[in-house]
């Protein structure tokens, strides 16, 4: 999407992809800075955990926690491989704005509190349940004794949403974002089991939580402590946040990282933190593990895996951080570095390197790699062909119908393929064998 959208390509207009608009800007901002360059990419990752990690330190300083082990924890556990910390992801994107609204919030003056509104809106455009986590807010402003401090909160989140939406206006994208809205309510009434099962399980999920916000009310008012006016609303908000898709992917868990690494900062000392990030690791698999038990009683799912996911585990991490240090050193090359990471991005780069002819490409599968590196502008509308896109309405017929009127000079088969796009490959493109590559690549008739 974002290199798409660097090609001049209207965002959800002419190329589509179910997340929100800043989530895609900020990638574009990225491939920009970094043309795809790997490690460029990593810089820029690190220095979203470092600013997020600066900012719970912030917070756990407002709270009488313990600043430099609560973020010291917190930067551990978010770049760890195995809650795919060293993944970028609408999590990690929108983290530094999150935090920063809810440091804001519950802290200064009436200026704060606007810009505190504007974060926490801009936040949610990149990762949309950041709204639930925004609702700590006003909740600790209110048991602080000062409700009226919500109205520049209010007022700073009612000014950016409405900057956003005349943008969306005057990009002519405003129609096509809100299709993505339906698109997540679709993929989040599937998740949970179609429109029969959803209501039960997440009833069954969110119902315990329920009862810990009254909880977290209740310690908030009785205990008058800064820690338990936030925290009693944040962490609880968080995990709903996380778990109201039972599809137990890693990175959601780390929505829940900053509520929880603040709340075990209160009682941290500096022997207990590496069992500690150990132990948040834990709980936050635990997260992830128990929607999907729950989908596997209530719908006949697989029965989850622990390390579902992720690619990597715990015994894999000495390997993994082993393979970053040979390759920074000059002991091992690109091919060798690259061919521990999912996703087959030697491969990738190599197969793109095959293709010589100029033209658009279209990859019938979940593999949005392939453009970037190849530089090439998609055929159609979707750049990856996952979940999301089946259920979008007539998504297949219409990429099949894009790729018979725009003949993209490349096509390659990641999925297998429907009927009527063997039909259009068997009249129109021949198969070039004399490429090689993990998936069978087809070339646009030369006559």
């Amino acid at each position: 999407m974002a290199t798409e959208m660097l090609g001049g390509q209207r965002l959800y207009v002419q190329v589509w992809g179910d997340q929100q608009p800043l989530a895609y800007d900020f990638m574009a901002g990225v491939l920009a800075l970094t043309h795809g360059w790997h490690p460029g990419m990593q810089l820029i990752l690190a220095l979203q955990v470092m600013v997020s990690t600066a900012v719970v330190y912030l917070i756990a300083r407002r709270l009488d926690a313990q600043p430099e082990l609560t973020a010291l924890t917190f930067g551990l556990v978010s770049a760890l491989p195995v809650v795919e910390g060293d993944l970028q992801g609408p999590e990690l994107m929108g983290m530094p704005l999150l935090l920063g609204g809810i440091v804001c919030g519950i802290g200064g003056g009436p200026v704060r509190a606007v810009a505190s509104g504007v974060l926490l809106v801009l936040a949610a455009l990149v990762q949309p349940t950041y709204l639930l986590d925004a609702l700590c807010v006003p909740w600790f402003v209110t048991l602080s004794g000062r409700p009226l401090r919500v109205l520049p909160v209010l007022g700073g989140a009612a000014a950016a949403s409405l900057a956003v939406l005349v943008a969306l206006h005057l990009t002519g994208t405003w129609e096509a974002w809100q299709s993505v809205i339906g698109a997540e309510w679709r993929e989040l009434r599937w998740a949970n089991g179609g429109a029969e099962l959803a209501p039960i399980s997440l009833l069954l999920r969110l119902a315990p939580l329920g009862v810990g916000l009254f909880a977290g009310l209740r310690i908030g008012i009785e205990q008058r402590s800064p820690a338990a006016r936030l925290l009693g609303a944040w962490l609880p908000l968080a995990v709903i946040g996380a778990v109201l898709s039972p599809r137990g992917f890693m990175h959601q868990s780390l929505e829940v990282l900053p509520p929880l690494t603040l709340m075990l900062g209160l009682w941290l000392r500096p022997v207990l933190v590496a069992p500690v990030a150990v132990g948040v690791v834990l709980m936050l698999q635990t997260v992830m593990f128990l929607p999907r038990l729950e989908m596997f009683m209530l719908a006949r799912w697989p029965l989850p895996e622990t390390s579902y996911g992720t690619a990597f585990g715990w015994s894999q991490l000495p390997g993994y951080y082993k393979d970053w240090y040979d390759h920074a050193v000059g002991a091992t090359g690109w091919r060798v570095y690259a061919g521990k990471f999912p996703g087959r991005a030697a491969e990738v780069e190599d197969l793109a390197a095959s293709i010589k002819v100029e033209g658009r490409l279209e990859v019938w599968g979940d593999q949005p790699w392939l453009y970037v590196v190849s530089g090439r502008r998609q055929a159609g509308r979707y750049i990856a062909l996952d979940a999301e896109y089946r259920l979008e309405p007539n998504s297949e017929g219409a990429t099949i119908a894009a790729v018979r009127s725009e003949r993209p000079e490349y096509l390659i088969l990641i999925d297998r393929a429907p009927a009527a796009l063997n039909r259009q490959l068997s009249s129109q493109y021949d198969r070039l064998s004399f490429i090689r590559a993990p998936w069978p690549v087809y070339g646009l008739h030369s006559g």
